[in-house]
């Protein structure tokens, strides 16, 4: 549950905050929108719920390829790293319009 939570929070804030210009990794949103065609780029910087997709995943290949089973919890854990990180967001968006009505 916890890595869940840590993969959904580390997917918005590195595609969202993280990633605008001037901040920790806003250099390679930068390199990544002249350099990457779009469908590498949209899932590695671009959009939170995608890239906690591929976190997930990747880190359940990880378990796999040494020694754990497959089970429910390996897709529930991907669902939820992605809705987790669709919900913030969502989230940044409501503030955003609330903040400028």
């Amino acid at each position: 549950m916890i890595e869940t939570l840590a993969i959904s929070l580390w997917s918005y804030m590195f595609c969202g905050p993280w990633s605008e210009y001037g901040k920790a990794f806003g250099w390679l949103k930068a390199w990544a929108t002249y350099r990457l065609p779009y469908v590498v780029r949209h899932p590695l910087i671009e959009c939170g719920m995608c890239h906690a997709v591929w976190v997930a995943a990747g880190l359940q290949a990880w378990r796999l390829a040494h020694g754990a089973t497959f089970d429910a919890g390996n897709i529930l854990m991907i669902l939820g790293a992605s809705f987790g990180a669709l919900i913030l967001q969502d989230f940044e968006t409501l503030m955003e319009k609330w903040k400028n009505s």
